[in-house]
């Protein structure tokens, strides 16, 4: 008896359905475990589908916002260069009108423009049968800075109408001594533009 009372606590591992050694149920639970695991790493919970949901509409929500804040800035730059072409075109434009001033009257009255008079210089790649002088005036029409111009002795007919520059507030000719103009443009993109143009001696 004493010598059977040291192992009364063990069992034996039984064939059939008996009782098995508790290393073998340790096994299993352990194999069962990583099968488990296996099997929950082949997919996604829901959870995890909607934070990576939310990430991707985030993300793709600010590439949105940035992308239209650069074609905004885009349009905005290329606009002002448009402008800003426009301005030097006409200040030009007015700078070479005044420069060609010649001393001739016109035969028309200057009461419907700012400023009429007689230029020359005017080019005549055609050989048309004109002459090289004309008659230029200049005109604020709506917002819009308008160059009416006619071959000499042509005033009565319709003018030649060029548009110089939209969006105009005002226009001022000022002759200046000894022998100037200054022209001051004011505009609604630039403010107050001036430019001092030396008139040459006849």
């Amino acid at each position: 008896e004493p010598r059977y009372a040291k192992n009364r606590h063990i069992r034996v591992r039984k064939s059939g359905c008996g009782t098995r050694h508790p290393h073998w149920l340790y096994r299993e639970a352990m194999t069962l475990n990583m099968a488990n695991r296996h099997n929950t790493q082949n997919g996604f919970t829901l959870l995890e589908l909607m934070v990576a949901l939310v990430i991707f509409t985030l993300v793709g929500y600010g590439a949105h916002v940035m992308l239209q804040s650069v074609m905004r800035s885009r349009e905005v730059t290329q606009e002002h260069a448009r402008h800003l072409s426009e301005l030097q075109k006409a200040v030009w434009i007015i700078t070479y009108d005044i420069m060609q001033i010649e001393p001739r009257s016109v035969s028309t009255p200057a009461s419907d423009y700012l400023l009429k008079f007689t230029r020359g210089g005017w080019r005549n790649p055609l050989a048309l049968p004109r002459g090289n002088a004309q008659v230029v005036a200049y005109a604020i029409r709506g917002k819009n800075l308008m160059r009416d111009y006619w071959p000499v002795g042509a005033e009565q007919s319709p003018p030649y109408t060029q548009l110089l520059l939209h969006e105009v507030t005002s226009v001022q000719f000022r002759p200046m001594p000894p022998r100037a103009m200054e022209v001051v443009l004011n505009t609604q993109h630039f403010g107050m533009v001036r430019r001092m143009v030396e008139i040459p001696e006849p």
